[in-house]
């Protein structure tokens, strides 16, 4: 949104101190306009005058302090009007005062009397004040009891455990889980899972069948194997209520803290799907069906990139699957490495000598890694 400023806002360090994420556009000119001072300054339409004005690209979490600042909407409106930026016209919000009064009986303030407004910004800036304080003397409570290992599970969100005077205990969902950890180690996807689940009748806590996110967030989630991670993300901003990535944080991790629903073997062998399945992704970006059992698997040994799959047309317009170095033909140049490319028979020939059998997708969870280098292929088994 652009944000057009006149009178104090016109203080750049003011403005950016007020709106942390605020950017200066330029300066213009509203014409059509004269400022005007009521106690404080607010702009009146005059065809014979003009107002010059500060434009700023402002986000939603600079709103909220910046209508406090301006005492909306009890003492001034939100209006929006045009003006020039670089040669064009834009539309900019602007505030305006209110020109009717309007009577606060437990501060005893009007807001028609002209001392009105600087009254309401002394009193914006002590609430704005008292709730920073408020929020740092609880964010200091939470660190000092996540520093003991106390914490508060809430509404008893985990699935699978109750809140059983400060501790974790498995409940009835408990099956469940370990449910989702083993069909997942089985190869099922997370969509085969989440429909399994919804015929099962496996719920969330607020009784809502699992999604995507929660299956995978299950499956992530340290707690299951009897451990905790406190403070996994940076204390919400006390204005936007979001997490403040610019306030420093510390996480305390507790290790055989209560029961565990699943065993770290367990833990341990899904972490390990999960990472190849993000390095398959980082391979060869997101595809649609399942990918060849060997993404993922395949690497370069002369500059460590993932190996992808290519299709090449071959004599008499014969196509044929070839394996290539992702580094070599990233962006226009790539990055200078010399790999040859390898035939897919070739590959797969070589795997299947390596393990003794043939290879496909049910046994090729058995192969660790392939390092391919300009004379070797190398295979890494379980």
């Amino acid at each position: 949104m652009i944000y057009l400023a006149y009178g104090s806002n016109l203080h750049i360090g003011q403005m950016q101190f007020r709106c942390r994420t605020a950017e200066v556009l330029g300066t213009s000119t509203l014409h059509g306009y004269r400022l005007v001072f009521n106690g404080v300054a607010t702009i009146e339409p005059d065809p014979d005058s003009s107002v010059p004005v500060l434009l700023w690209d402002i986000k939603p979490a600079d709103e909220i302090p910046l209508d406090r600042y301006e005492g909306y909407p009890q003492l001034y409106r939100r209006e929006t009007v045009q003006v020039e930026l670089n040669g064009k016209t834009v539309d900019a919000m602007v505030y305006i005062m209110n020109s009717k009064g309007i009577h606060f009986d437990k501060e005893n303030l009007d807001t028609a009397e002209p001392s009105c407004s600087m009254m309401f910004s002394f009193l914006s800036a002590i609430a704005q004040d008292e709730s920073r304080s408020i929020s740092e003397n609880v964010r200091w409570g939470y660190r000092e009891r996540f520093k003991r290992g106390e914490y508060n599970l809430g509404n008893n969100r985990i699935l699978g455990y109750d809140c059983v005077d400060g501790k974790l205990v498995p409940n009835q969902d408990a099956d469940a889980v370990r449910m989702i950890f083993q069909m997942y180690i089985e190869g099922k996807s997370i969509e085969e899972i989440r429909r399994l689940l919804t015929d099962y009748g496996i719920r969330t806590k607020k009784g809502q069948p699992l999604a995507h996110n929660n299956i995978m967030y299950i499956l992530q989630n340290e707690t299951y194997m009897g451990d905790k991670l406190l403070q996994k993300q940076p204390p919400k901003n006390f204005l936007t209520k979001k997490p403040d990535e610019r306030v420093p944080y510390e996480s305390n991790y507790l290790e055989n803290d209560h029961e565990a629903i699943v065993d770290r073997k367990t833990w341990d062998t899904v972490q390990e799907i999960i990472r190849q399945k993000k390095a398959v992704t980082a391979a060869v970006g997101r595809i649609g069906g399942r990918p060849h059992f060997l993404y993922g698997k395949l690497y370069c040994g002369e500059c460590g990139e993932p190996m992808t799959r290519r299709t090449l047309n071959g004599p008499k317009g014969i196509k044929h699957k070839v394996w290539t170095c992702r580094g070599r033909y990233e962006g226009r140049k790539g990055n200078g490495c010399k790999l040859r490319t390898i035939k897919e028979d070739l590959l797969l020939q070589t795997i299947e000598e390596s393990i003794g059998c043939e290879v496909n997708a049910e046994n090729a969870a058995q192969i660790q890694r392939v390092v391919i280098t300009e004379d070797d292929i190398a295979v890494e088994t379980s």
